[in-house]
Parts: C-alpha cells; structure tokens; sequence
C-alpha cells in the first residue's frame, strides 16, 4: 500500500516582507483513498451554482479576490460567490478533509524574524519532510509526494529531497523523486493550499476560524499534542514558540 503526500506553501517566500511566518504544509492520504477528493471538491463545489467548471479550484487566496479573468482565474468572482459563503465552503472543505479516516495534515513554519541561513522555503521544505518521514513511519508505507507546480522553485526542492536525509532523520519513507502539478488539475493539492492558507492566516493576520478546523487530524503524539509533532516551527526555541503562542488562543 501506497501514502500519497499533497503539499503547498503559503506567505512570502523571501526574508523580508510584511508577513512574518512562511509556511509549507498538506497531508498524507492512504492511496486506495485518493477517490474521496475528488468527491469531496465536488461537494463544496455544489455550495455555489455554477462552481466547477473545468480549471475551477479552491484555493484559499481566491476568497477575498473579486476579480475573474484569463489570468486570475477566480470561480468564486465568476459566480458571484458572497464572501459568507467562501468562508463557509473553505471551512467545510477543511473540516470534511479529516473525516476521510486515512488523512493526517503536516505543517512547518518559519519564522523568518528569527531564521538564518537558507531561504525560509528550504528550512520549511526540510522540516516537512521530516514529518512525512515520521507520519509515513507510523503508517507503515511507502510514500509519494506531490506539490504545486512552481517553476522557481523546483529545483531547490528536489536538491533538498535528493540529500536523503536532514540533520536529524533519513527519508527513507519517499521512494520516487517530488511530482509537481498544476494545482488546477490535482484537487489533492487543492486541499494542501487550504490548509498551508489557513495556518499562514492565523499566524500573520490572527484569523483562526479556518486552522481552528484542522486540529482534529493534525499529527499528533500519544498525549494528543500537535506542536513540533504534526505542526513544526523553525527555529525550534523557547522563544520562537513564546511568539508563535502568542498567536494562537484557546487551541
């Protein structure tokens, strides 16, 4: 048996800018599983007439976007979608994700304010495939993966991916190189942005509604905790995670 893994980045991939966490983050999924996205897009899809026509996709930028053209392809502008119901729809289409029993989401941050060295999208890409190692591990199986296609950065990722190993863990797990694809034609990729989108929101704009969805299948150790077990935060200090706190209430 199979794990597919989906991922996707979300913030400012440089070391300025005005956002101060830059995530990277999906999910793995049990192979014989992979038909319920399909299926799932097509339910939140059937929440606006008129959604999912062909390249329609969810994607958690396009909420608050009115613009509709060629090159910004916006479904829910096209549509006429009220802003109620995007909200509604991203967080169905968060929540339903984890009822598929297989699903586990794995999350790594930067915090780029106090992160030197590589580019935050190659601390990222390492600290999450350390927990694709991990996740596919308990899982028993074998793993593929599949991110976004961005031609900027593919070949970082792959370099990273071809060292076989981070500081602290071998990947032993991911048997094929990374598969990129555009994320109108992978609804698995689809669902990974919202849930990058959604940690990136609570972090840099304190908007919690659509992460609060996500805790229930997050990764976890035995005790039921999601920090540095499902969600990782790099650098890994006591008071990186004092500030990455400072963001979260209640979770």
């Amino acid at each position: 048996m199979m794990r597919i893994f989906f991922v996707d980045d979300s913030g400012q991939r440089g070391k300025g800018g005005s956002d101060r966490y830059f995530v990277f983050g999906g999910f793995g999924i049990d192979g014989s599983q992979l038909h319920r996205l399909k299926d799932l897009q097509q339910e939140i899809f059937g929440m606006a007439p008129g959604m999912g026509e062909r390249g329609d996709e969810l994607k958690f930028s396009l909420i608050g976007q009115h613009k509709h053209s060629v090159k910004i392809w916006n479904p829910f502008a096209r549509e006429g979608v009220e802003i109620s119901t995007r909200i509604s729809m991203i967080q169905h289409a968060i929540e339903e994700l984890g009822n598929i029993p297989s699903v586990e989401a794995i999350i790594a941050v930067v915090d780029k304010h106090n992160a030197s060295g590589s580019s935050p999208i190659e601390h990222a890409f390492r600290v999450l495939l350390e927990r694709i190692e991990m996740s596919s591990a308990k899982f028993k199986q074998n793993t593929l993966i599949f991110c976004d296609e961005e031609q900027s950065v593919k070949g970082q990722l792959r370099k990273i991916h071809s060292e076989n190993a981070s500081t602290y863990i071998r990947f032993e797990s991911i048997v094929e190189t990374i598969s990129f694809v555009p994320s109108n034609l992978s609804c698995g990729v689809q669902f990974a942005d919202l849930i990058a989108g959604a940690t990136s929101r609570m972090l840099n704009h304190q908007d919690q509604k659509y992460f609060e969805k996500l805790i229930p299948y997050i990764r976890k150790n035995a005790e039921g905790k999601w920090r540095t077990f499902g969600l990782a935060l790099f650098p890994s200090k006591p008071d990186t995670w004092n500030e990455f706190n400072k963001n979260i209430i209640n979770l």
